[in-house]
């Protein structure tokens, strides 16, 4: 069985295009969209299965 990645998507426009924004002063890391410039941090919500290929 192979490894699948889970891919984050933009709470704003749910673009998959997603850049490392440095951290918080908690230590959590932030995320920014490149098509929207929005900033956030991941939380479960934002994290998606890959499509299964059947």
């Amino acid at each position: 069985m192979t490894e699948q990645k889970r891919m984050l998507t933009c709470p704003d426009c749910t673009n998959g295009k997603i850049i490392m924004y440095g951290h918080t002063h908690y230590g959590r890391q932030r995320y920014q969209c490149n098509n929207c410039q929005w900033q956030f941090m991941a939380t479960n919500d934002y994290w998606i299965a890959p499509k299964r290929e059947s």
